[in-house]
C-alpha cells in the first residue's frame, strides 16, 4: 500500500509540471491565488501537504466520505435493449427521460 501511494504521488506532483508550461500559465495561477486572497506560497505548501499524505490519512478520509451502501449507478440507454441485465446489482428504478416531440 505505501508503495502503491508513493507511485500514485509521484505521479501526480509530476503531472504538475505540465499545467504550468509558460510563464503565462504561472502568472495566471500567482494571480488567481492572489484574487482568491490565498497567501503567495499557496502552490508551494499544496505541494508539501500532498508530500505528506499517508495511507492512514486515505483510509480516514475514505470511512468519512465513501459509502457502499449509498452508492447509486445511473445508466443511460434502451431500455428493451438492456432487459433485466441489472437486476442482479439491486433495486432498478427506471426513469423516462424521453424528449417529447413538438
Amino acid at each position: 500500500r505505501q508503495e502503491e501511494l508513493e507511485r500514485t504521488r509521484d505521479r501526480f506532483l509530476n503531472s504538475l509540471v505540465f499545467e504550468y508550461e509558460s510563464r503565462q500559465s504561472v502568472l495566471r495561477e500567482r494571480m488567481r491565488f492572489d484574487y482568491a486572497g490565498m497567501p503567495a506560497d499557496s502552490f508551494e505548501r499544496y505541494v508539501e501537504e500532498v508530500r505528506e499524505v499517508t495511507t492512514e490519512d486515505i483510509h480516514r478520509v475514505a470511512r468519512e466520505y465513501l459509502h457502499p451502501n449509498r452508492i447509486r449507478v445511473l445508466i443511460v440507454g434502451n431500455g428493451a435493449g438492456i432487459g433485466d441485465q441489472l437486476s442482479r446489482f439491486g433495486q432498478v428504478q427506471p426513469v423516462d427521460i424521453t424528449i417529447p416531440e413538438r
